[in-house]
């Protein structure tokens, strides 16, 4: 969750502290032997930082050793690690430094070195190990004998502080007077639904980007200017964007209106209201066409190319890339890893989403970056995996007192999930089953046949390793 904010981290000896609370919180019991290899460090080294841990822990949290058991770390109060990420944002020079230029379109170097008791060099140094990771986005960080300060687009800025600060919404660290300006942000999602306009919404997502546009506007840090069409969705909002910042004493104007509600629509979870639904198709007739033809031409079944929902979420696709490409390609640059996933996973849908594009099936979406073709790729698959109601066969052969049977194969289908069917046979029934390479047979007695399938032998109560086992064969099936 704090993937971002750790790799920002420079400072060496607070990386540790923050990876073993981390380690602690997730697998209880673990030894400092198991820690020291985990971080690739020495026990000795562990040792130091267990001491360094104890005196930082806020009061509620307790690090107990319980002898050859290993380290237990627990809070009397229930806290989760936000609490702990509270008390070592404070202490990493990056954060600070990272703090401060959201709030402020530069910093002057000396006072910044005075509040923070380090050196020119010393600064110089974690700057340079920050801007390997901020390279990602685009950015670099400057600075010079006088001031620091952003290097990059300004959307850039706000997309990078946006990935860095989600897990971090609810925390006063970054966002000041956090209850009252979530309320605003909440009464203007309400007052959408009240108008039929609402959509289903990642609500700390898009609250966010309410913070993050507000404070950014109020540093005197505007967005660049872009292209970008005012289509019927967007006068649709427009107002009600208008007036949200208002209540911050914003006047949304231009560029800066156009980035809100796009910020907001990002937000979306693609479930809209009736009125919404129809809104798009009264103003939209011709994306819906689009893509009934794309996904004719993708080849897929006649039940995705009806489907409305799927036909709703490509043309709030295209509306996107139809109001600003520019904007949509770099709002799918923030996940780069889901990229990555869609090329491994789902290589074949990729490639012919990619070479259907390409031939021009899709209306206004052209030269579209590989982020868009992963995006198209999780829309579809979705829709596929919405309508492939065929789950892989997996066949339990097992001898035992009845009501344990029973108890244990209730446990082993919600092991498996819902895209496995788990059915009950005896072994002559078994060995009449039509098998796949992907079939699974799960049972506590040997077969006595040459069984073609791939088996999982089960002792009366399943070990820990063979559990393991068969979600293993499983994985291929999920993410």
């Amino acid at each position: 969750m704090f993937t971002l904010a750790k790799q920002l981290i420079t400072e060496k000896d607070l990386f540790r502290k923050i990876t073993i609370l981390e380690n602690l919180l997730h697998h209880p019991q673990m030894t400092t032997k198991d820690l020291a290899l985990q971080l690739q460090v020495s026990q000795r080294t562990i040792f130091n930082d267990l001491q360094g841990v104890r005196l930082d822990l806020p009061p509620d949290w307790q690090l107990v050793a319980d002898g050859n058991q290993g380290l237990t770390l627990n809070s009397q109060q229930g806290q989760g690690i936000q609490e702990i990420w509270e008390l070592y944002l404070q202490q990493t020079l990056a954060m600070t430094l990272l703090k401060g230029l959201l709030m402020q379109k530069r910093l002057g170097l000396t006072s910044f070195l005075m509040e923070n008791g380090v050196s020119v060099a010393y600064l110089k140094r974690q700057v340079k190990k920050m801007n390997h990771v901020l390279a990602a986005f685009q950015l670099q960080i400057r600075l010079n004998s006088d001031s620091i300060w952003w290097q990059g687009e300004e959307s850039n800025i706000r997309i990078f502080y946006h990935r860095l600060l989600v897990p971090f919404t609810h925390h006063h660290f970054f966002f000041a007077d956090y209850v009252v300006h979530e309320s605003n942000y909440q009464n203007f999602l309400k007052k959408l639904q009240r108008q039929q306009l609402g959509v289903a919404t990642e609500e700390i997502f898009g609250t966010c980007w309410f913070f993050l546009n507000t404070i950014r506007i109020k540093a005197g840090c505007p967005i660049e200017g872009f292209a970008f069409d005012e289509d019927p969705l967007y006068q649709t909002y427009l107002e009600y964007l208008q007036e949200v910042y208002g209540k911050e004493g914003i006047s949304l104007q231009q560029e800066e209106a156009f980035f809100a509600y796009f910020c907001f629509m990002e937000s979306w979870s693609y479930l809209l209201s009736p009125v919404v639904s129809q809104r798009l198709r009264d103003n939209y007739p011709h994306l819906f066409t689009a893509a009934t033809a794309f996904l004719q031409q993708l080849g897929v079944e006649e039940q995705l190319v009806t489907d409305p929902a799927l036909l709703e979420d490509l043309v709030l696709f295209q509306v996107k890339y139809y109001e600003s490409k520019q904007l949509s390609d770099k709002f799918l640059r923030e996940y780069a890893e889901v990229l990555a996933l869609c090329q491994e996973r789902f290589s074949s849908l990729f490639d012919q989403i990619a070479q259907t594009l390409e031939a021009g099936g899709l209306a206004g979406v052209a030269n579209v970056s590989q982020h868009a073709v992963s995006n198209l790729v999780l829309l579809v698959q979705t829709a596929q995996a919405t309508h492939n109601t065929t789950p892989l066969p997996c066949y339990f052969v097992y001898q035992g007192e009845p009501a344990w049977k029973q108890f244990l194969l209730t446990e082993l289908q919600d092991l498996a999930g819902r895209r496995v069917a788990i059915s009950v046979v005896d072994s002559q029934q078994l060995a009449k089953q039509p098998f796949t390479p992907e079939t699974i047979v799960l049972t506590n007695y040997p077969l006595d046949f040459q069984c073609p399938a791939r088996v999982v032998y089960l002792s009366t109560i399943p070990t820990t390793n063979e559990l393991a086992e068969f979600k293993k064969l499983l994985q291929h099936r999920y993410l």
